[in-house]
């Protein structure tokens, strides 16, 4: 999570400080936060990855967005099949157990968790549908939709079942030129792009609010059990936890399935009480980011992919983690590519 934190807040904070003449008060600012996300570190026990972002930004920013894509996607489908292999000849433990909650029959296949698999799955066919764009193949999709649901029957990963095939389904329908030129110039489409994890985010804390004032309903009580019971994992976190400003350290039992299981699956949610309203609001914002550089560069995969994940965050930690995530990577050369994009059309008008 401070990776997290640290990369949205920084990154924020370094738009803000172009406008800043004055280098002293720029470092100071640095400093500042550095200390800050220090302290963070110790008092909260969060993970030390803030010192792994400064490294990490340098690297990304000198790739395009494909490149980027690219070797995410390639060492993420080697990792999975890597994983799944080891398991198919006994190297790693394939655990199945019997959800009490749902009554589901899951598989590890290798993973430290059932959602593992999929969910890497999910980020790697997100990155490759960018990467491939209007060239990929029939064969390549059908492969795609193949694994997706052999995930599906080991593992019972509804969510990530859905939304994958929701992006291969828009995918399909993006090969049309016309269709592409359509979205991609309609004003509507335009503005709810740039802002859908916004949208998104503020939807799914609204919702969550009502369901927490409304348990009872029986719509909400359906909605409940559609979500495997996130929505009522949500509420504890609302009953038993604070919103605070840089969020706090929050104890998670995965351990076991039943009635003393208790984690935020939703990456909304996850990151309001764990990361914070700072957190949770410059993630959204950076990725909006990404979604409006897609817009301008007429980049339709990309707008498919990032419009998927935003609606899979709803149900997933998805926001969380960059090995989940490979539009995290995306947020310092998107937002290069636009200031760049920005000063060529400033040129054009001088």
């Amino acid at each position: 999570m401070t990776t997290l934190f640290s990369l949205s807040f920084l990154a924020v904070l370094m738009e803000v400080l172009k406008k800043v003449k004055i280098k002293k008060v720029a470092i100071s600012i640095w400093i500042g936060m550095f200390l800050i996300i220090s302290y963070l570190v110790l008092k909260d026990g969060w993970d030390d990855g803030f010192y792994l972002m400064i490294p990490f930004s340098f690297v990304t920013h000198r790739y395009n967005q494909k490149e980027v894509l690219r070797r995410y996607c390639l060492s993420m489908f080697c990792g999975i099949f890597l994983i799944i292999f080891l398991c198919k000849i006994g190297i790693l433990q394939n655990i199945v157990y019997h959800d009490i909650l749902t009554g589901e029959t899951r598989e590890y296949l290798g993973f430290n968790w059932t959602t593992f698999g999929p969910n890497m799955l999910f980020g790697a066919i997100m990155a490759f549908i960018v990467i491939k764009d209007k060239n990929i193949k029939a064969w390549e999709l059908l492969t795609l939709f193949a694994i997706n649901y052999w995930f599906k029957l080991k593992t019972n990963t509804t969510a990530v079942y859905l939304t994958v095939n929701l992006a291969l389904i828009l995918d399909l329908i993006g090969k049309s030129n016309t269709v592409r030129s359509i979205i991609l110039k309609n004003r509507v489409v335009q503005k709810l792009a740039t802002h859908i994890f916004s949208i998104v985010c503020a939807f799914t804390i609204i919702f969550q609010l009502f369901y927490n004032s409304h348990p009872n309903l029986s719509i909400m009580k359906e909605a409940n059990l559609a979500s495997n019971y996130r929505l009522g994992l949500n509420a504890l976190a609302f009953s038993n936890y604070r919103i605070t400003i840089f969020g706090q350290k929050i104890v998670f039992n995965q351990n076991g399935h039943g009635r003393n299981y208790f984690f935020l699956d939703s990456s909304y949610i996850y990151i309001l009480f764990t990361g914070g309203i700072i957190a949770l609001v410059s993630i959204c914002w950076l990725l909006n980011k990404v979604s409006e550089q897609a817009i301008t560069s007429e980049n339709y995969f990309l707008l498919v992919a990032l419009f998927v994940l935003a609606l899979h965050s709803v149900t997933d930690p998805q926001l969380v983690d960059i090995r989940n995530n490979p539009f995290i990577m995306l947020i310092v050369p998107s937002i290069i590519s636009l200031r760049n994009t920005l000063n060529v059309r400033m040129l054009g008008t001088v």
